[in-house]
């Protein structure tokens, strides 16, 4: 295999979500992300067990969508979970 051919995998499949448009999963996909770390956070864990939410947040929405979340989440005016 050449370093060029990657193997790249996208979020998975949800059943909550059957329609082609994904933004609801994606979403809620950052959600759970955002509630790991904040959960991780509080117990004095690291927030490494995390990495796999995150990679399927970032596979699956669009980086615009999450940019803008990182931002809101920094300056405090996010609109998902706390």
């Amino acid at each position: 295999m050449s370093s060029a051919s990657r193997y790249f995998k996208t979020a998975p499949s949800d059943s909550r979500f059957p329609t082609v448009n994904q933004a609801n999963h994606c979403w809620n996909l950052y959600n759970e992300w955002v509630l790991c770390t904040k959960k991780a956070e509080e117990a004095g864990d690291d927030a490494k067990k995390c990495y796999r939410k995150r990679h399927n947040a970032l596979a699956l929405c669009p980086d615009e969508w999450t940019e803008k979340w990182d931002e809101d989440r920094d300056e405090g005016t996010y609109a998902g979970i706390k």
